[in-house]
């Protein structure tokens, strides 16, 4: 079983009311799959286009098919609008 560890921003955070979850899975799992796991264990964001916001794994911007691992740390950032 791997733990990865998903930090929550903006209104994702706000509509949930968490900074963070963790989730328990059997084997590696893409971003996608986690992306969907998520969904469906915060029904709220059913609303949001969570697949289109960017995902960073460790710091770093990847891409849907990354494969996470083992102690990663997911941050999903929703669009940043506004200013002039």
């Amino acid at each position: 079983m791997i733990e990865i560890k998903v930090m929550l921003f903006a209104n994702i955070r706000d509509l949930t009311g968490k900074e963070e979850l963790v989730l328990q899975v059997e084997d590696e799992i893409t971003v996608s799959d986690a992306l969907r796991i998520i969904k469906r264990s915060l029904p709220v964001l059913e609303k949001l286009p969570i697949d289109s916001f960017v995902v960073a794994v460790n710091m770093e911007y990847v891409s849907r098919n990354h494969l996470l691992k083992d102690g990663d740390i997911i941050a999903i950032i929703p669009p940043v609008g506004g200013g002039r």
